[in-house]
């Protein structure tokens, strides 16, 4: 049980790990991108419409990686949750059995 658990848990850790250090491709809506374009023409009313568009794809871009990351942090708090609550029932379910083998060596 202990064995299994812990290999679940490095399992679970390094698909997170993988998860973080990887570059993981996103995806941006148009309207996204016009409502980002509509944003950054209005604080600079000179740049060019190409301009605009590689500003708001670029800053969309980097805000839907930072949410994956997020979310893979989350993943990896979730199973370390997780893995430490297995373990804490393992530990109890030990001290049952030991206690039940006490009481019946004593009855």
């Amino acid at each position: 049980m202990r064995a299994t658990v812990a290999v679940l848990a490095v399992v679970a850790f390094a698909c997170g790990v993988y998860g973080l250090l990887s570059v993981i491709p996103v995806g941006v809506n148009a309207q996204e991108v016009r409502d980002e374009i509509e944003t950054v023409r209005a604080g600079s009313p000179d740049a060019s419409l190409d301009e605009a568009v590689d500003q708001a794809v670029a800053y969309l871009t980097h805000e839907q990686s930072r949410r994956v990351r997020f979310l893979f942090m989350a993943y990896i708090v979730i199973w370390a949750a997780l893995g430490a609550y297995v373990v804490s029932i393992a530990r109890r379910q030990t001290r049952i059995e030991a206690e039940i083998a006490r009481l019946k060596d004593g009855a």
